[in-house]
């Protein structure tokens, strides 16, 4: 699972769906909706370990 902010766009849309399973995130939409999905799980949950 993703635990920081990384370069999300680097990561190919499989492994993005993946993440977004991990943080029980919606996995519909292209590469750019989950990228925005993701950054603001990571935002919100931050420091919330």
């Amino acid at each position: 699972m993703v635990t920081e902010m990384v370069e999300l766009h680097k990561l190919k849309l499989a492994e993005l769906n993946q993440e977004c399973l991990a943080c029980g995130l919606e996995t519909k939409g292209i590469k750019q909706d989950l990228i925005h999905r993701l950054q603001a799980y990571l935002e919100e949950h931050r420091g919330r370990r």
